[in-house]
């Protein structure tokens, strides 16, 4: 329904005003007007039912499966909260990635940021695809130096089992998810942390950013050193700080 409930009976009262004063100009089109904001009113007053009932019937027995109306169910009732069509578009020179068209800014829906209680991150879904994290710190790297030793929780840890085991974490990044599904043990949060030369778009040069470029976007993303996680776990940070800024209203 893209009027409210009030909006529809003041619309149904200027036509009733209208038909009892042979004012109306297409009465039949009015009366077919009515009769389809009944129907629509009728579909969504039968899952508000659904919910009532269900919720009621799970609130009075305890550990049952859930039975409420699924989401999609719900949105197909209200038109307002539709699903538009993903299509395809060119990010870049060959490199496609599917979004919604909107007619105007003012259309585009609000997202909401999360914060992920469990693992102390936040998170966001895009196209299905999350993006969680924290910001973290960026240290200054001296390329061609093979060991930095202020640098931590820069790349991850490759033994995992052996922290858990020992209960300590090393100095390498530990993502809390995995360590969440390894241990019982609660472990606190960490950030992941960067190099000030991940951040440098130079495809050829090691630890630097091979993916940046749009004209070569597409053959970048095939580089053997392309860290998609990397990328994610940059893009959560800087999304994070973008909205911290005054200007975002936070």
């Amino acid at each position: 329904m893209s009027l409210n409930l009030l909006e529809i009976v003041e619309k149904a009262d200027d036509i009733h005003h209208l038909i009892i004063n042979g004012e109306s100009k297409d009465p039949d089109s009015d009366l077919k007007y009515i009769a389809e904001k009944i129907k629509e009113i009728q579909s969504v007053v039968y899952q508000l039912a659904n919910i009532y009932n269900s919720c009621k019937y799970i609130t009075k027995n305890k550990n049952v499966p859930n039975i409420l109306p699924s989401l999609d169910e719900w949105t197909r009732v209200s038109g307002k909260y539709n699903s538009p069509k993903l299509v395809s578009r060119e990010s870049a020179p060959k490199m496609i990635v599917k979004s919604c068209d909107v007619d105007d800014i003012k259309d585009v829906p609000n997202t909401n940021l999360y914060f992920v209680r469990n693992i102390g991150q936040f998170a966001l879904r895009i196209n299905n695809v999350v993006f969680r994290g924290n910001v973290g710190d960026i240290f200054a790297h001296v390329f061609g130096a093979k060991k930095t030793a202020k640098l931590r929780q820069v790349t991850h840890c490759n033994n995992y089992s052996k922290c858990v085991r020992n209960g300590v974490l090393c100095n390498f990044y530990h993502d809390p998810l995995k360590l969440l599904v390894l241990s019982s043990k609660k472990f606190e949060t960490q950030r992941r942390n960067f190099t000030n030369s991940s951040w440098l778009y130079a495809p050829t040069k090691e630890g630097c950013r091979s993916l940046g470029n749009g004209s070569s976007a597409h053959t970048d993303i095939n580089l053997p050193q392309h860290d998609e996680q990397l990328f994610r776990d940059q893009c959560i940070h800087q999304l994070l700080l973008a909205l911290s800024t005054p200007s975002s209203g936070s």
